[in-house]
């Protein structure tokens, strides 16, 4: 299963074969970047079953 990760405002997965990548790039608005990052990091590690 993969594993995403927060870095600043971007998504980064990892898969089982170590491959690493940037998904998602989060911008726009007055909101934190960074933070709604992370809860979708945790969301979607959550969804593949990885919840830290």
């Amino acid at each position: 299963m993969p594993k995403f990760n927060a870095v600043d405002n971007e998504i980064h997965v990892e898969h089982e074969d170590g491959k690493r990548e940037k998904t998602l790039l989060v911008v726009g608005g007055s909101f934190s970047k960074v933070g709604l990052a992370r809860e979708i990091a945790d969301v979607l590690n959550r969804h593949y079953g990885q919840s830290k």
